[in-house]
């Protein structure tokens, strides 16, 4: 599934994890991480951050980046797509991606990381109820957790 490549400014980036509440011990995990602003939002807050990107472009230039920043104790950034590759573990999923991307990658965070706290900018994940809608700056960041926003368990 291809994904336009748009950048994460980097005070939408803090206010998602504010939202999901990363904290340094948290595992962050950025699908669709392009040249991996969040990543490098997500350690400079102490968290593991990780990224999953298709693009072998974008992953060098992450890569890049996060080095230059003394970051890459606390970011890595595999390449894949994130409909097949391995998801590795995480605390925290966040997604800059389209609707349908989101759409798409729903089922697998629901079965491999249900308890997750999914934070989704600029796009809901249709079919999930979000836990919390934050306004900001123009733009909407949704919070989900899976197992509870999927309907599958009730609160």
């Amino acid at each position: 599934m291809r994904v336009p490549f748009g950048r994460t400014r980097s005070w939408i980036a803090r206010r998602m994890l504010s939202d999901a509440e990363v904290g340094s011990d948290s595992t962050v995990l950025d699908l669709g991480s392009g040249a991996g602003d969040i990543l490098m939002e997500a350690a400079a807050l102490g968290a593991r951050a990780i990224g999953l990107e298709r693009d072998p472009v974008l992953v060098a230039e992450s890569r890049r980046r996060i080095g230059i920043a003394g970051l890459a104790r606390r970011a890595d950034v595999v390449e894949g797509d994130f409909l097949t590759a391995r998801i590795p573990r995480a605390d925290v999923v966040t997604l800059y991606l389209t609707r349908a991307a989101n759409a798409a990658v729903a089922r697998r965070l629901e079965l491999e990381l249900p308890t997750a706290r999914v934070v989704a900018h600029g796009f809901p994940v249709p079919g999930w109820r979000p836990l919390e809608v934050d306004e900001y700056g123009g733009t909407r960041i949704y919070l989900y957790v899976p197992a509870l926003s999927s309907g599958r368990i009730r609160r």
